[in-house]
């Protein structure tokens, strides 16, 4: 009897029309996957999640830790998708500031590529030599004569010169020696004039002066003198593969920026 009952229903075009809809309601929710408030917990996401605490912490999270790190990782997704769906993201300047970022370093990231070559470092360095050029340098020992203490410094200094007595000189704050000083360090620690007569100055075992610094006046001997040289490629290499990434970064930037110029029209 039963079944004559669900023959006789089938047969009526409303009752038939509500099962195929039906059926084809739970065929479609079975297709689509997931709804938006499904929240997947993916090996993947255990991965991530591991990983992040690990680069943190600098150990792999134990099992219950993972899982109480998983828990927290749910309720932050559900937080998340809720105040998305309240539109909490729209006008607000921290939010987009860090989507931005966001956005950037994932264009670098892919911008990157593999690690470069030595023959691609070599052809950047080609580039680029007088970037990784090192500066001359000088290894010299001076004597000070104090502008505080002496009434004419320079006529003291040419004076222990003439007589070839130069004696230990006045007491000075900084060292009496520097070796493989650049110019850049000697300008720093006694002034740009100094530097400049300092590096004219060739190897010698004569003292020469007087040089005026910020300080007062010096008689100078320059020991050792290095020109300007090109490191060895493999001395380099390091801050050759960091530089090039760098570049290859910026340069990702710059075409997508370029692309998103292309796409939006401005109006100012």
């Amino acid at each position: 009897m039963a079944e004559s009952v669900v023959k006789r229903l089938l047969t009526e075009p409303l009752v038939g029309f509500g099962a195929v809809a039906a059926a084809l309601f739970v065929l479609f929710d079975w297709l689509s996957g997931p709804t938006a408030e499904t929240i997947l917990v993916t090996d993947a996401v255990r991965t991530r999640i591991a990983g992040d605490w690990q680069a943190q912490m600098g150990q792999t999270p134990t099992p219950q830790q993972l899982e109480n790190l998983v828990d927290r990782w749910i309720e932050d997704e559900m937080v998340f998708r809720e105040a998305r769906r309240l539109r909490l993201d729209e006008g607000d300047d921290i939010v987009k500031r860090r989507l931005v970022q966001k956005m950037r370093f994932t264009v670098e990231d892919e911008g990157l590529g593999a690690p470069p070559s030595e023959q691609e470092l070599r052809a950047f360095l080609a580039e680029r030599a007088d970037d990784y050029r090192q500066p001359p340098r000088v290894s010299f020992e001076h004597r000070y004569f104090s502008a505080d203490t002496r009434a004419d410094p320079a006529a003291d200094a040419a004076a222990a010169l003439a007589s070839g007595e130069i004696g230990d000189g006045d007491p000075f704050l900084l060292d009496r020696s520097f070796p493989r000083a650049s110019r850049a360090v000697t300008a720093r620690h006694f002034g740009d004039a100094f530097a400049d007569a300092l590096f004219r100055l060739q190897i010698s075992q004569q003292w020469h002066g007087p040089i005026e610094s910020a300080y007062g006046q010096h008689v100078v001997r320059v020991r050792e003198r290095t020109e300007s040289m090109l490191p060895a490629f493999a001395d380099i290499s390091a801050a050759l593969q960091a530089d090039y990434e760098m570049q290859r970064r910026r340069d990702a930037q710059a075409a997508f920026l370029a692309d998103l110029k292309q796409r939006y029209e401005v109006r100012r």
